[in-house]
């Protein structure tokens, strides 16, 4: 019977799910800031760009990404679709992979199909897989890899499958290293601790060659720029306050923080002296997502693998422990009612914002606007199937917090009137400044806009600055 629940609940969750990309892609109403920066790394790649140079002709770089996700989106591109529809596309293809990959480590678990695929459902209607399907992010793919990674270890850790999918995770989302770790610590707690180095040599010489590959496109940028837009802006401070950082998230995503505590708790209960590879991931992966919320700025979608894991755990319960089973089963259910019901609440009021038509209404107003346009929010030039001419605001933020005189390239283009436009994506066009530009940057910047542009309009919001005449 409670079997039978969970199944008719997983095709609810599934069909919410539908609904929602149903209602939003159409409008990207979840296509925000981060979204373009991702799409503006495509857009650059399908050009023959891969890591442009903080400064040059392309305009200002710097990214925190690693380049698999965004690199397929650009093949979209490559064949003719728009940005953001490849990216759609490359999202959807990627959460097939991740509900492929999660489906397969639980039947390799022992767990039977029925209660595979609710978990499955349930997992997909946690807000942090909901929000990167809806979205055009990397973290679906870099999961879905993982976990297919994880799955592959446990019939055939010999083999080559598993690290050349854990080394492709790790090139879409470097924090999927906690996948391999997990299956190295499995294999060596289980008495197979020569099968674990393998592993971890192979998926070393996997990463390795695809970063060769990365480093030879990128012309020797690669490494250069990861290591200048790394860190996120953590420092001492950020690194004690990350739990505490990450219980505040938790806050916003209660059906996400229930399946972990659960999860913990099972894990807790039913530890042995020998851990499943399902258990050292869930252990890794919360030192790595404890790591990720040092770094300011972090929200829910890198919640996503600990979320699915914590699933997993409570399903693999369900199979292995039979007195248990009802109670576990129970949890799913509860959990995914309450992550179906937190999306059909979340749906009435973002999926129906139509982002599309709002930006459509800026760009209209630009259509006079001679190239290249300095955008505030990247989406807008994503939209335009261009790449920001700031490809990722945070990083170049912290860049020029750290060096105020790195804004001076800038600070002299726009005294130029090199742009056609400046436009902001809010009304307090200070505050808009102080955050892309921090501190003394910001006031170089403001003091080369007075002097060479005006507030023409604002539409949509958003305030258009052009040229002063005779420029």
């Amino acid at each position: 019977m409670l079997r039978t629940l969970a199944l008719t609940l997983a095709v609810l969750l599934f069909a919410i799910t539908a609904g929602r990309v149903v209602r939003s892609w159409p409008r990207d109403a979840h296509l925000g800031y981060a979204e373009g920066i991702w799409i503006g790394l495509a857009v650059d790649a399908s050009h023959g760009v891969l890591y442009r140079p903080l400064d040059g002709p392309q305009g200002i770089g710097g990214s925190r990404y690693l380049p698999l996700y965004y690199l397929v989106v650009a093949a979209g591109i490559t064949v003719g679709l728009t940005p953001i529809v490849a990216g759609y596309l490359t999202t959807a293809v990627s959460f097939g992979v991740l509900i492929g990959g999660v489906f397969l480590l639980l039947r390799r678990l022992g767990v039977d199909r029925a209660l595979a695929i609710a978990a499955c459902a349930a997992a997909l209607a946690c807000q942090p897989l909901q929000m990167a399907l809806l979205s055009t992010r990397g973290d679906a793919l870099a999961a879905g890899l993982a976990m297919l990674g994880l799955a592959v270890c446990i019939t055939a850790p010999r083999g080559w499958g598993a690290p050349l999918l854990f080394a492709l995770a790790i090139a879409t989302k470097p924090t999927s290293a906690y996948a391999p770790l997990a299956a190295m610590a499995a294999l060596w707690i289980n008495g197979a601790a020569g099968d674990g180095r393998r592993l971890g040599w192979r998926t070393f010489a996997g990463l390795a060659a695809l970063v060769v590959v990365f480093v030879f496109a990128s012309g020797g940028r690669m490494l250069g720029i990861l290591a200048a837009s790394g860190g996120g802006g953590a420092g001492l401070s950020t690194v004690f306050a990350a739990p505490i950082s990450a219980l505040h998230i938790l806050r916003r995503v209660p059906e996400s923080a229930f399946f972990m505590l659960a999860g913990g708790a099972i894990l807790i209960a039913s530890v042995r002296s020998r851990l499943s590879i399902h258990q050292t991931a869930w252990i890794t992966c919360l030192a790595v997502t404890l790591a990720i919320y040092a770094s300011p700025g972090t929200i829910e979608n890198h919640l996503l693998d600990l979320t699915v894991l914590s699933i997993v755990a409570i399903a693999v319960w369900a199979a292995q422990e039979p007195r248990w089973a009802t109670l576990a089963v129970s949890l799913l259910v509860a959990g995914g009612i309450a992550a179906g019901g937190s999306a059909l609440w979340r749906s009435q009021r973002e999926d129906v914002i139509d982002r599309r038509e709002l930006r459509r209404e800026v760009l209209a107003a630009l259509a006079d606007a001679p190239p290249p346009i300095l955008f505030d929010q990247p989406m807008l030039a994503v939209q335009r199937a261009a790449a920001p001419y700031i490809l990722d605001q945070y990083v170049s933020s912290i860049r020029f917090a750290r060096d105020p005189g790195a804004i001076e390239t800038l600070a002299k283009d726009v005294e130029a009137g090199k742009f056609g436009a400046v436009v902001f994506e809010n009304l307090a066009v200070d505050l808009s400044i102080a955050d892309a530009f921090p501190g003394e940057a910001g006031v170089r910047f403001r003091a080369a806009l007075e002097r060479a542009y005006a507030l023409t309009s604002v539409v949509s919001g958003r305030p258009i600055y052009r040229p002063m005449s005779g420029r």
